[in-house]
Formats: structure tokens, C-alpha cells, sequence
């Protein structure tokens, strides 16, 4: 990607948790467009991301990138599909990226997202030094 001229903004304009869209529905109204951090349950599996480059043109010629840090930490091209997916993630703190490239080269600006996915309790430091104390006392 060359940085010519920065295009249109890019936007999520959707995220699924294990199947289920966080964005306003009659069950779900508190959907925050503009958020920055998403927190995930240790049961919260897998996720979709929905990603649009705001402009005018031809859809089918813009070109996305996107990468997980702490996950995969380089560019990922999928061409013109929107929808990056991701499942079976670690507890712990991520942030997806994403940008887009228009027909003419222009780039957009890099958005982002944190991601912090709590740990299962057997996980967590706690849970492990109880678990040798209790092992050690025996």
C-alpha cells in the first residue's frame, strides 16, 4: 500500500459475536458505533467483523487489508469481501486493524479495535497457585 492520497473513511459496519450481531436490534439498542474496545466472555468463541469503505465507487474494486495483533500480526488481503472472521481466540488483549485501498491507490486511514477476551478461571493466576498450594498441602 503507497500513501498517495487518503481516501474515504473506513468503518465496521458489523460485528457477530458466536453468530449474534452487536449492532441496535429490538434486543440489543445500545449497540455504540464509535466504540474503541470490545470485551469478550471466555465462552465468546467467534467473531465476524464487517468492515465498509465509505464512498461512491464500485465496491467490487476496493481492495481491504486487515490484521489481529497478538493473533496475526501482518497485513491480510481479502480483496473486495468485507467480512473477516475469527475464531477460537485466546483470553486475552488483541487489537484488529483494518484499512482499505480505493481503484485509484488512495489508502485509508488505519482503524482499529481492542479486543480483550476475559480468561476461563482455570486460566487465570489465581485459579493456578491455589491449585499447586492445594497439590503441595496434600
Amino acid at each position: 500500500y503507497n500513501s498517495r492520497r487518503k481516501s474515504a473513511k473506513i468503518i465496521l459496519t458489523n460485528i457477530e459475536v458466536n453468530n449474534k450481531s452487536l449492532f441496535p436490534t429490538a434486543n440489543n439498542p445500545t449497540w455504540v458505533p464509535n466504540m474503541d474496545t470490545l470485551y469478550l466472555e471466555p465462552h465468546e468463541d467467534n467473531v465476524n467483523f464487517e468492515i465498509t469503505l465509505l464512498n461512491f465507487n464500485d465496491n467490487q474494486l476496493i481492495n481491504y487489508q486487515h490484521k489481529l495483533i497478538g493473533f496475526d500480526d501482518h497485513w491480510i488481503e481479502t480483496g473486495n469481501r468485507r467480512v473477516v472472521s475469527y475464531s477460537k481466540l485466546d483470553g486475552g488483549k488483541y487489537t484488529f486493524e483494518y484499512r482499505a485501498k480505493d481503484i485509484y491507490g488512495n489508502v485509508s486511514e488505519i482503524s482499529r479495535l481492542v479486543i480483550i477476551k476475559k480468561l476461563h478461571f482455570y486460566e487465570t493466576l489465581v485459579f493456578k497457585i491455589v491449585s499447586v498450594l492445594f497439590f503441595v498441602l496434600l
